[in-house]
C-alpha cells in the first residue's frame, strides 16, 4: 500500500511537471519571431467551399500576412481573414491537453466553437510548433442547420532572428 502512493504520487508529480513544461514551451512561442505558411480550408456539411494559403510571420507580438492567395472560393463565399491565429489566441491549460510522445493535442470550446490544435514539441528548444487547427460549428438558417469545419495547416516553421 505504501508503495502504490508512493509511485502514484511520482506519477502525478512527473505528469504535472510534464505539463509544466508544455505551458512554459507555450509562451515561449508566442514570445518568438517565427514565420511559417499557412492553408486554410473552409469545409459546410464536408463540402469545400473555401481554400486559402499565406505566409504568416509573427514579429514583436504581431501577425503579418504576405503572399496571400485565394486557391479556391465557392461563388457564395466572401474570403475575409480575421487575422487572428487559433493557437496565438488560445489559453493553455493542462485540462485541454493530450499528449502523445511529442505531438501534443489541445482541444477547447470559446464562443460555441471547439477548436483542436496539434503542436510539436521541440523540447531541446523548448517550445511548441503549430502544426494544424480545426475549428468546428454548427449554424443554423431557415429551419437547416450546416456543420462549418475550419482547418488550418501550418508548415515550414522558422524561428527569425
Amino acid at each position: 500500500m505504501k508503495y502504490s502512493a508512493t509511485a502514484l504520487l511520482i506519477m502525478l508529480s512527473t505528469t504535472s511537471h510534464a505539463c509544466d513544461d508544455l505551458v512554459t514551451a507555450f509562451e515561449h512561442l508566442k514570445q518568438s519571431d517565427f514565420s511559417l505558411d499557412k492553408k486554410q480550408v473552409v469545409l459546410i456539411d464536408e463540402e469545400k467551399k473555401l481554400e486559402t494559403a499565406a505566409l504568416l510571420t509573427f514579429a514583436q507580438g504581431e501577425p503579418t500576412y504576405s503572399n496571400v492567395a485565394v486557391i479556391f472560393s465557392d461563388d457564395n463565399i466572401q474570403h475575409e481573414d480575421d487575422s487572428t491565429e487559433p493557437f496565438l489566441v488560445a489559453n493553455f491549460s493542462c485540462d485541454d491537453v493530450k499528449r502523445n510522445d511529442d505531438q501534443i493535442t489541445q482541444t477547447y470550446v470559446n464562443d460555441e466553437k471547439t477548436y483542436e490544435t496539434t503542436y510539436n514539441y521541440r523540447s531541446k528548444d523548448e517550445l511548441l510548433i503549430p502544426i494544424k487547427t480545426v475549428k468546428t460549428a454548427e449554424f443554423s438558417a431557415f429551419f437547416m442547420t450546416f456543420k462549418v469545419s475550419d482547418t488550418i495547416s501550418y508548415s515550414n516553421f522558422s524561428l527569425l532572428k
